[in-house]
């Protein structure tokens, strides 16, 4: 039986954090005969939020004739969550996930920066049971993390299908609804309105290929008020995100179209959305 060995080196992060989360951690070694290589990481992403999943692609500078693992990190506020990738054997590049860490109560509109690098790298020698050990440098990708991008509504209730989460400014005071229209006969296909934080929705998978927007009744509001839009893609992994502010705000405003989206569907069957805000 091939004997293989993990080797992780890991680089040493000069602050310290209140608590650590790993997904999947490769093993400590000594430090011996160390190369520095540079491993690059990207995102789809610029947003994620609490227990939701961070999609990354990890990329090293060439190849090897065994698989290589490569940690990937968040780092914020509060703490770490690392997850490990497995890139093959004459690869450079693979794609992963990482998840934010949940429940934490930050409860705040404005969200706060994660930061996601790639901080080690492993590589086993199946042929003659010896490793390569590297130290490692990477770029780092800058996320804003924010209490929810998707309302928790179950793998099972959105596999396959689009969500939609409008938040805002001072909920106690606004109160705004969120409705979807078919941009061609005008017919209201969708609407929210709970009368609290966040309206939500996810998209009816019956809906026509076709063009759609997104409007905003105001029930109660006054003033200037702050908000973001998200839009949770049918893969639930990749989202898209818009944020403004409504100014002057006032009870009985109704505002059309704040986003306009069309979904597509291929030759596969595969269901696709774009977004745009005018």
């Amino acid at each position: 039986m091939k004997k293989i060995i993990n080797l992780l080196i890991a680089l040493v992060v000069g602050f310290s954090v209140t608590s650590c989360y790993d997904d999947d951690p490769i093993n400590l070694y000594p430090t011996q005969g160390l190369s520095d290589i540079t491993l690059s990481v990207a995102s789809s992403n610029g947003v994620t939020a609490e227990g939701f999943t961070v999609p990354f692609m990890a990329t090293i500078p060439q190849s090897f004739s065994s698989d290589v693992t490569v940690e990937a990190r968040l780092t914020f506020e509060g703490g770490i969550v690392n997850s490990n990738v497995t890139i093959p054997a004459g690869q450079t590049s693979a794609s992963g996930s990482v998840n934010m860490q949940g429940n934490d109560g930050l409860n705040k509109f404005s969200g706060r920066s994660v930061d996601l690098s790639l901080t080690g790298l492993a590589v086993s020698a199946p042929s003659t049971g010896e490793s390569s050990a590297f130290t490692v440098s990477s770029n780092k990708v800058t996320l804003t993390s924010f209490d929810r991008v998707q309302w928790p509504y179950g793998s099972a209730v959105i596999a396959g299908r689009m969500t939609a989460l409008f938040d805002w400014v001072n909920p106690g005071a606004n109160d705004l609804d969120m409705l979807i229209f078919d941009a061609n006969s005008f017919a209201l296909v969708e609407s929210a309105a709970s009368g609290s934080r966040w309206e939500t929705d996810i998209f009816n998978d019956t809906h026509p290929d076709g063009d759609y927007f997104v409007a905003i009744d105001f029930w109660i509001a006054s003033g200037d008020i702050p908000w973001k839009i998200f839009f949770v893609h049918p893969d639930q992994t990749t989202v898209t995100s818009f944020s403004g502010t409504f100014a002057g705000a006032a009870s009985g405003d109704f505002i059309f179209p704040l986003i306009n989206f069309t979904k597509s569907t291929d030759g596969n069957g595969v269901v696709s959305y774009t977004f745009s805000q005018p």
